[in-house]
């Protein structure tokens, strides 16, 4: 007796017998299929007629299906979709018969099952033809517009080339070209864009657009104001404006060049630089040495005159300017300095008078103890003026410094020398109480005394009563005299003391230019000697 556990259970035994009957359902199932493949349409008729009285055979229990697909699991049946034949009867435990549908029919379920009847219809060989017509007909229409034939020729790309290049280029391919600019940076004088983008396929004679890059160019700024030429110049593309100033007489604030010139190129990061015009700030000078602020208002490219003024305080200092420091003024536009002039240390240094200006010395002579006495204008519109003082005697301004008769009787009451005009010479008469004691004896040191009191140096002529020449025309008095007559720089004085019978001696000292003796009287009876000559006009008062 076999024992329980080397024997198959019911289970096991009807999944055997499931699987065997499944493998003879599917040989079945080929051979039929096979058998169908080879038959001609009338034979599928016959064979479907027939299919109604036939069966195939279904394993149980029921069969399990995948619910996505539809196929069968395992190798339990080959009918789609077997869901659908819930109506069929079954015994569980032995195999049912189901009647095979027509192929081109539906199954008991209601499914369609194909077959070879409409597949192999008379319309097949028909709708092959037409495909086969189709796709040849595709084949010459790729081939005939890559040839070309039709569809228009593909626009070549003409980026990077020089503008006649992409012209020649286009126009070679049969497209007319029409040309753009765009101001550019890099790639100056080539096609940095094209419409229609190279490669798109337009007809012959069709228009091409190209873009040509060209370069950003200075425009017109001259003349303008520096706000005004920066606004265009930004917008023309310049990035960097470098703005210098220059003293101009250019109306200020206005352009005066620019770098690179006007209608030259550029490009946007390429510095701009523009000169533009401004005036000149006159230079504080007020307070400084006279020859100090000559060279800073120079400097600043002006022109200075200096005006002495007497006031007090150190002398060859700049008191003011006009126009005043800090005015904008023209280049090369004068300048007035006005300064505290170097007058005399002493007024008796007669020499030190000459180069100041008339105006100082009007200032200058009642502060060192002088009056005015009388002054008037020559005809020549020169000044004379008479100034006297008790301890230092008697001071002309004048145009004949060598006659004791300065004034007249036109005499103004005002001082001329004020308005500025100008004098000829000085002459100066000693009071008492300064000449030399021993002047009385005409002596050499009483005309060095005078001499070193208004600091003469040096002696170029003498003469007395005995030597002086004079015009046969001169009476001559029996008066005694020495007169010393020398020269510095351009100036020549002469120093007289005269004695007189009865009379104290006195002394007269003139200072005149070099050049005025000779230009104004005829020295030659006087042996062209200034000497004779001062000395006998006033000795003699003959002239």
């Amino acid at each position: 007796m076999e024992s329980s556990k080397n024997r198959p259970s019911e289970q096991q035994t009807a999944q055997s017998n499931s699987a065997a009957a499944s493998a003879r359902q599917k040989k079945s199932l080929d051979a039929l299929s096979s058998q169908l493949d080879e038959m001609t349409p009338e034979e599928h008729t016959e064979a479907a007629a027939e299919s109604l009285e036939k069966t195939m055979y279904v394993p149980l229990p029921a069969p399990s299906f995948d619910e996505e697909s539809g196929a069968a699991i395992g190798e339990q049946c080959y009918v789609q979709d077997v869901s659908r034949l819930g109506h069929v009867e079954y015994d569980a435990n032995a195999p049912q018969e189901i009647p095979l549908p027509h192929y081109g029919e539906e199954d008991g379920a209601g499914h369609y099952v194909p077959g070879e009847g409409k597949s192999r219809s008379k319309l097949r060989p028909v709708l092959a033809l037409l495909l086969v017509a189709a796709m040849a007909a595709g084949i010459v229409a790729a081939g005939s517009y890559g040839l070309e034939v039709w569809g228009g020729k593909p626009v070549p790309d003409v980026r990077g080339t020089s503008e006649e290049r992409a012209i020649a280029t286009l126009t070679e391919a049969g497209f007319t070209v029409d040309t753009q600019a765009r101001v550019a940076d890099d790639g100056i004088g080539t096609v940095v864009a094209q419409e229609p983008f190279c490669g798109v396929r337009i007809q012959k004679g069709s228009p091409v657009t190209i873009v040509v890059a060209e370069s950003r160019t200075i425009p017109q700024v001259i003349g303008l104001s520096s706000a005004e030429a920066t606004d265009i110049l930004t917008n023309a593309g310049a990035q960097d404006i470098d703005v210098t100033y220059e003293n101009s007489d250019a109306p200020e604030d206005t352009v005066l060049a620019i770098s690179p010139n006007e209608g030259s190129g550029f490009t946007g990061h390429q510095t701009v630089k523009l000169t533009v015009a401004q005036k000149i700030q006159v230079p504080n000078v007020t307070g400084e040495d006279i020859v100090k602020a000559t060279s800073g208002i120079e400097t600043a490219g002006l022109n200075v005159k200096v005006e002495y003024i007497y006031e007090d305080g150190k002398e060859n200092t700049v008191v003011r300017t006009e126009p005043e420091a800090g005015a904008k003024v023209d280049p090369k536009a004068e300048i007035k300095l006005f300064a505290i002039e170097p007058m005399p240390s002493d007024p008796l240094h007669l020499l030190e008078f000459f180069g100041k200006s008339s105006a100082s010395i009007a200032s200058y002579m009642p502060q060192r103890g002088f009056e005015l006495e009388g002054s008037f204008i020559t005809d020549e519109s020169r000044a004379n003026a008479l100034y006297k003082s008790p301890a230092l005697g008697e001071m002309f301004f004048g145009d004949r410094p060598f006659s004791h008769e300065h004034l007249r009787s036109e005499n103004t009451g005002e001082d001329v020398l004020e308005s500025g005009l100008p004098f000829t010479g000085i002459r100066w008469e000693l009071p008492s109480s300064l000449v030399p004691a021993s002047a009385s004896r005409l002596s050499e040191d009483a005309i060095n005394s005078i001499k070193k009191r208004c600091a003469f140096s040096g002696e170029s002529d003498r003469c007395t009563q005995k030597d002086i020449k004079v015009p046969d025309t001169v009476t001559k008095s029996d008066a005694k005299f020495l007169c010393v007559c020398g020269a510095s720089g351009d100036k020549v004085w002469t120093v007289l003391i005269v004695t007189e019978k009865n009379a104290a001696p006195r002394a007269v000292v003139t200072c005149a230019p070099s050049d005025y003796y000779a230009s104004n009287f005829d020295l030659k009876p006087f042996g062209d000697s200034v000497c004779d000559f001062v000395a006998c006009a006033d000795v003699y008062n003959q002239l």
